[in-house]
């Protein structure tokens, strides 16, 4: 089972923390979580308190470890083998071992390194001109890999 996934964090520095996670599996079932803890506004760099923080708003946020169990079981009911798919994974693949920092929290089932998701240009070009996402949503960048992927009607 492939599964397209992103992150939303703090700043692109070696000090970020996470905010937010998105996952959607190659037959279209999401997780999203976004984190009340471990990060604050002024964690945050311009850019994400201009581009991040107006689409953050769950209905429930949750802690790291509310997240870990959740994901966790999410992960372990999809399929026996599952991959991550990630168009950045040098900033959105440690998100996941930080989320699953030992190896007893590790998903039986999740593959321990992630797959690099090429995105078509060609493509994400015509889904964003028709798409209705929020740009830097970890859930609605996970939905448009997976878009691109299925290359839905661009209409």
């Amino acid at each position: 089972m492939h599964v397209f996934f992103d992150s939303e964090f703090t700043q692109l520095s070696t000090r970020a923390k996470l905010i937010s996670v998105g996952f959607v599996t190659q037959d279209g079932r999401e997780f999203y979580g976004e984190l009340h803890e471990g990060w604050s506004l002024d964690d945050c760099s311009d850019f994400v308190h201009r581009e991040v923080i107006p689409h953050l708003g769950s209905v429930r946020t949750m802690s790291l470890l509310e997240l870990r169990s959740c994901l966790k079981e999410w992960l372990e009911s999809l399929a026996d083998s599952v991959e991550i798919l990630t168009d950045s994974p040098e900033w959105d693949w440690p998100w996941i071992s930080f989320i699953f920092p030992e190896e007893r929290d590790w998903p039986c089932n999740l593959a321990s390194q992630p797959v690099r998701y090429f995105i078509d240009e060609v493509a994400l070009q015509k889904e964003k001109r028709f798409r209705q996402f929020r740009a830097h949503h970890a859930l609605d960048d996970a939905r448009l890999m997976y878009r691109v992927w299925r290359r839905v009607d661009w209409k």
